[in-house]
Formats: structure tokens, sequence, C-alpha cells
């Protein structure tokens, strides 16, 4: 099955933010100190708000091919 632009953008965005969620969650099990305690707690907000936005793009796209096909099939 063949990938849409905005689909395989929103699936490289949610593999990105997985793998810096995964990274960070390694910084916060083992932190060298509390300021990169703080800052990867904090990056990690980010990232899991970047793997929910990719999420939403990705049903957004779905939502939007659904209603293309459904205009053709008239």
């Amino acid at each position: 099955m063949k990938v849409a632009p905005l689909q395989s953008v929103a699936l490289e965005g949610l593999g990105r933010a997985a793998e810096r969620l995964a990274q960070r969650a390694a910084e916060v099990a083992a932190p060298t100190d509390r300021v990169s305690l703080e800052s990867s707690l904090v990056g990690s907000l980010g990232d899991a708000l970047s793997y929910r936005a990719n999420l939403r793009v990705l049903k957004t796209s779905g939502e939007l091919d659904q209603t293309l096909l459904g205009l053709v099939g008239r």
C-alpha cells in the first residue's frame, strides 16, 4: 500500500518523537544532575505533544482521504 506524502511525514514524526521519548526515559532513569533531569522531563513533555500532534495529522489525513473518496464515488 502506498503512503500519501502527508501520512509519510506524520509517520516519520511519530518515529522521531518515539525515539526521543525513549532517549529521555533513559536520561530520567539515570540522571547525571538535577538540571539534566529537569530538562529531560520538560523535553519529554514536548516530545509527547509532538507525538500527539503527528497522530492527529494521521487521523485528519485519513478523514480527508475518506471524504475525497466519497466525493469521487458519487
